[in-house]
C-alpha cells in the first residue's frame, strides 16, 4: 500500500548562500506569482511573530487531496492514492531527508508549503459536510526546488536550492544548475507589466452564500446548544461572494499594504489562487518545542491616543471575552497534550493585548514539548482545526 513512497527522492539536498534583491521581497515575489505551485508567505506587524518572509517557487513534488482521493506528483509522474493524508504525509516527511551544506538558523529551509482546507476535518472526524460545491482541493502542498527567505529583523535574505536525488526524472533544470546560476536566472526572471498589475472587484456586490432566514436559524440552534450546555462556544461562518477579475497577487499586495497582519499567504495553484490574511498563529514547531497562539476579543483602535487607551482597557477588562479566549486556551492545551511530554504543557501569556493597524486583539501563548515518537504531523492532526475558528467543544460545535 506504501509503495508509492520508495519511488520518491530519498534524499534531498539543501544548498544555501544569501542573495541581494534588487525591491522590497514582496514585489520581487510579483515576478512568479503566476507560476502555478509558487507559494508566497508574508510578515507584517512588528510583533515577535512577525519576522520572516518567504517565497517558494518550481516545485519538484506537489500533493493534492480531491474527493478523499490523494494525488502525488512527483517529476511529472502522478499517482493517486487511496489512504489517511495524514499517513500519507507522515511517510513522506519521514522520507524526506536533508543535507545542507551549511547549518543555519532559519526558521524554514526546505519542506512543505501550501494549505489544508477546513473541511479536511472530514477525514479526522465523522462528520458532515456543509458545502461541497467549490471544487477546490481540501489539501494543497507543494515542495520547492527554490526557496527564498527574508529576515526583516537583520534585512537578510537567504536563497535554498533543493535538489531531489535518486530518479532521473529528478533531472530537473534547477538541480542541473549551481546556486550562482540559480542566483542569475532568478534575478533575470521580469518584472510583471503594470498593466497586468491591477485587478477589478465590485466591493459593493458581496452575496452571502446562505439566506437571512437560514442564518437566524442557525444561530437559533446555536442559543439552543448553548442553553442545554452542549457546547460552550461556536463559530458560525458564511461564505460571500462578488465579482473579480484581474491579477490575484495585486489583491493579495493591496491588503498587505493596507491592514498588515502577521500571517499573510498566498498560493498560485494554477486552476485556482488563494489569498489569506490572520493575525492568529494555529501553530508552530521549532525541534520539540511546539506552540499556538489563539485569539480570542477584539476592539477597534480608537482616533486619539486617549480612545486608543480607553478601548484597550475596556477589551482588558471585558468578561465576556476573557471567557472566550480561556474556554479556547483550555481546548488547545488538551489538543496539545495528546502529543506532548505530560505535564510540558503551559500558558506562557494569557490575555496578551497586540496592537494592529485597526483592532486591539487577546492573545494567549500555549506551549509544549512535542513527545519521542510523536511528528509535526500528529500534531497538526490532534488540534486541526483549530478551536479558535471551531468553538468549543470542538466535534460538537462543528
Amino acid at each position: 500500500m506504501n509503495s508509492w513512497v520508495t519511488q520518491l527522492p530519498e534524499r534531498v539536498t539543501v544548498r544555501q548562500e544569501s542573495i541581494d534583491l534588487p525591491e522590497p521581497f514582496e514585489q520581487f515575489a510579483a515576478r512568479f506569482s503566476h507560476r502555478p505551485g509558487t507559494v508566497v508567505l508574508l510578515s507584517g506587524t512588528d510583533l515577535d511573530c512577525s519576522r520572516y518572509h518567504f517565497l517558494g517557487i518550481d516545485p519538484w513534488l506537489q500533493i493534492k487531496m480531491i474527493h478523499g482521493h490523494l494525488e502525488i506528483d512527483c517529476g511529472g509522474i502522478c499517482r493517486v492514492i487511496e489512504d489517511d493524508p495524514f499517513v500519507c504525509l507522515k511517510l513522506l516527511l519521514e522520507r524526506y531527508h536533508f543535507t545542507r551544506s551549511a547549518l543555519d538558523a532559519l526558521p524554514f529551509s526546505a519542506g512543505l508549503m501550501g494549505y489544508l482546507a477546513y473541511d479536511l476535518k472530514d477525514v479526522i472526524e465523522d462528520l458532515p459536510r456543509t458545502c461541497v460545491d467549490t471544487g477546490l482541493p481540501d489539501m494543497y502542498l507543494v515542495a520547492p526546488s527554490i526557496i527564498l527567505v527574508q529576515d526583516r529583523k537583520t534585512g537578510k535574505t537567504t536563497l535554498s536550492v533543493c535538489v531531489p536525488g535518486q530518479k532521473d526524472a529528478q533531472d530537473s533544470a534547477v538541480s542541473r544548475m549551481s546556486i550562482q546560476k540559480v542566483k542569475q536566472y532568478l534575478l533575470a526572471q521580469p518584472k510583471p507589466e503594470a498593466q497586468s498589475s491591477k485587478f477589478y472587484m465590485d466591493a459593493g456586490g458581496w452575496v452571502s452564500g446562505i439566506e437571512k432566514k437560514q442564518y437566524l436559524t442557525a444561530v437559533a440552534k446555536i442559543i439552543q446548544y448553548l442553553r442545554a450546555g452542549d457546547i460552550y462556544q461556536a463559530n458560525l461562518a458564511q461564505r460571500f461572494e462578488t465579482k473579480f477579475s484581474g491579477d490575484p497577487y495585486c489583491l493579495f499586495l493591496t491588503l498587505f499594504q493596507r491592514n498588515p497582519a502577521p500571517f499573510f499567504s498566498f498560493v498560485q495553484a494554477g486552476d485556482h489562487q488563494i489569498v489569506s490574511t490572520s493575525p492568529e498563529r494555529f501553530l508552530l514547531q521549532q525541534e520539540n518545542r511546539v506552540e499556538t497562539r489563539p485569539i480570542k476579543g477584539t476592539i477597534a483602535r480608537g482616533t486619539t491616543p486617549a480612545q486608543d487607551k480607553k478601548n484597550s482597557a475596556a477589551l482588558s477588562a471585558s468578561i465576556k471575552d476573557d471567557a472566550e479566549l480561556t474556554m479556547i486556551v483550555d481546548l488547545m492545551r488538551n489538543d496539545l497534550s495528546r502529543v506532548t511530554v505530560p505535564d510540558s504543557v503551559n500558558v506562557k501569556e494569557h490575555k496578551r493585548l497586540e496592537p494592529y493597524d485597526n483592532v486591539f486583539h487577546l492573545v494567549s501563548v500555549v506551549q509544549g514539548e512535542l513527545a519521542p515518537g510523536h511528528t509535526g504531523v500528529d500534531l497538526l492532526k490532534a488540534a486541526f482545526p483549530g478551536g479558535s475558528i471551531t468553538g468549543c467543544p470542538r466535534i460538537r460545535a462543528m
